[in-house]
């Protein structure tokens, strides 16, 4: 490059306009706000696009019947099933003070009681 060239690359560098202070930093602060305001409004439309989704898939699944919400018959027990009270032998360790005054567990077969079903 010639020396006018360069000469007149500098004076424009030098002359370049520059904002004040005060204006550059409202913008900023406008610009950053609009920002974070986008940004919420944008998590608060997409929050609620996934629920309105999950609450159709939902109700979509529940009118199909796939989903046990309000539908069917209700489940009961068959009528020929009745709930017995059963007699049983069964060995357990019981404490017990021997004439020395040691403790010691001692097998003792007691009789219990248990309920059991039974379906015909």
């Amino acid at each position: 490059m010639d020396k006018e060239t360069q000469d007149a690359e500098r004076m424009l560098r030098e002359l370049r306009p520059v904002p004040p202070a005060d204006f550059v930093r409202e913008l900023e602060a406008r610009l950053v706000t609009r920002t974070r305001r986008r940004e919420r409004y944008r998590v608060l439309a997409a929050g609620g696009a996934l629920c309105t989704l999950l609450a159709a898939l939902t109700l979509v699944l529940a009118i199909a019947g796939l989903l046990p919400i309000g539908g069917g018959e209700p489940v009961q027990a068959g009528p020929r099933c009745t709930t017995t009270m059963v007699l049983q032998y069964e060995r357990r360790p019981v404490l017990v003070v021997d004439s020395e005054g040691t403790i010691r567990t001692e097998q003792r077969t007691v009789a219990v009681r248990k309920p059991v079903k039974r379906c015909r």
